[in-house]
């Protein structure tokens, strides 16, 4: 039940949008506090209570490589590590950030949308760089699989 509250807490915070302060904000007026990962930014929603005002913002249709332990191998590692600069390198030179089109994100707690830098979109940024793969929802890309390492069937070696 504490769950189901949380949820409408932070549903009436995301219906009333705006907050004040920060550097860089969306066009629903919430500060970018950082980057989580190649897929992922971490912004604050000032109308929700203290205690759950940082909020993670997925970008819809992609998913980024893992970082950290996260990671299947060492290549996913690195790509992770480039998509998650990648991100970030967009996000501190925009203009401008928006945000459309959110949804709850199927885990809960996360907010999907898709993100807008300077009015290109944050997906077709990250794909046409190779630090994203389409995604929408089923089962993950195989990060540690590489092409050049492939073998007859397609099974990397």
């Amino acid at each position: 039940m504490r769950h189901f509250a949380t949820l409408v807490i932070v549903c009436a915070g995301l219906a009333l949008g705006g907050c004040a302060g920060g550097d860089r904000q969306t066009n629903e007026g919430w500060p970018i506090i950082g980057v989580v990962d190649g897929d992922t930014i971490r912004v604050r929603v000032a109308s929700l209570p203290p205690a759950i005002q940082e909020v993670h913002v997925r970008v819809r249709g992609i998913d980024t490589p893992e970082r950290g332990a996260h990671a299947s191998c060492e290549r996913e590692k690195e790509l992770a590590e480039r998509a998650f600069s990648f991100t970030r390198a967009r996000i501190n030179g925009a203009r401008q950030v928006e945000f459309k089109n959110l949804q709850w994100d199927k885990y809960g707690g996360r907010v999907l949308a898709e993100v807008v830098i300077d009015g290109r979109p944050l997906a077709a940024l990250l794909m046409a760089s190779g630090l994203a793969a389409p995604y929408s929802g089923g089962a993950r890309p195989n990060w540690c699989f590489s092409p050049e390492r492939a073998s007859v069937g397609g099974r990397g070696i």
